[in-house]
């Protein structure tokens, strides 16, 4: 489900936000919401957008650079759990890179949130102290109707575009609709379902040794474990003969980044074991 982007946040309370950036620090962000650590939300950076983490909420701004608003909160409740944020700090810390980096490389990709931006003219009464190239953008949008930001960047080729979106957007000037799928993406792969046949059909011998390959695999199996030894036309051969059927099924990730790691079970060591660990030490 598509969620609009507003700006409602004010000066209330203040984040380090991990981002996915080649910076070995958080950047601080301000919102007028009490947030969770460990939820996703989406800031401006650099003249464009990132999914980052709440990573602590902090008692002052920073004074060497101006504190932004959070343009959304994607998640109510945390998308990932406090020991996994511990962990991503421990590595960031030893790699000296950001926590940002370190979240991405342990996160799925779809994790990240992509940004869809249309854009209109919001006022048409301004100064008309500005470069030629900017009156040319504002000329070319319409008050009612919304226009894709790529479609305008492609249109008109301005040098400092996306600094000039922002300054007006930031003067009341133009109206930036963002919008983004809060939802993790589901994976679909194509999985080959082996079927009964009465009669056996007549096969080729290249056919003949896919099918007793795929059957080591037991009836069902995910269509990537052979899709590397055997070509797809084969596969559908051997699926108008009657053989297989294939259908598409959504795959697990495989872990709930929010769920809470459960303690490492007691292991009662051996008297070798124990003399090797403190040979180790």
């Amino acid at each position: 489900m598509n969620k609009e982007i507003k700006h409602n946040c004010q000066k209330d309370f203040f984040y380090e936000i991990a981002l996915p950036i080649r910076v070995s620090k958080n950047f601080t962000y301000k919102c007028n919401k009490r947030l969770k650590k460990g939820i996703r939300v989406i800031v401006p950076f650099n003249h464009t957008h990132h999914t980052g983490i709440v990573w602590e909420e902090r008692s002052s701004p920073p004074t060497d650079y101006n504190v932004k608003n959070i343009l959304e909160i994607v998640d109510d409740t945390p998308s990932i759990s406090t020991e996994l944020m511990k962990l991503a700090q421990w590595i960031s810390q030893y790699y000296s890179i950001s926590c940002g980096q370190t979240l991405a490389a342990m996160l799925p990709a779809a994790f990240n949130i992509q940004v869809q931006q249309q854009v209109r003219v919001a006022e048409t009464s301004y100064s008309k102290d500005l470069p030629k190239a900017v009156h040319e953008m504002i000329s070319t949008l319409d008050k009612k109707e919304w226009l894709e930001i790529r479609e305008l960047k492609q249109k008109l080729k301005i040098k400092n575009f996306q600094y000039w979106l922002e300054t007006l957007e930031s003067e009341g000037i133009l109206e930036i609709k963002r919008s983004f799928d809060s939802k993790i993406k589901k994976k679909i792969a194509n999985f080959i379902i082996l079927q009964e046949v009465e009669k056996f059909p007549k096969l080729t011998k290249k056919q003949e040794e896919a099918y007793q390959y795929m059957k080591n695999f037991g009836k069902d199996f995910a269509l990537a474990k052979i899709a590397k030894i055997y070509s797809y036309s084969i596969v559908k051969a051997l699926r108008s003969k009657g053989l297989l059927s294939i259908e598409p099924r959504e795959v697990q990730l495989g872990f709930n980044f929010a769920k809470k790691l459960l303690p490492p079970k007691k292991i009662t060591l051996s008297s070798e074991q124990n003399s090797a660990i403190d040979a180790i030490s």
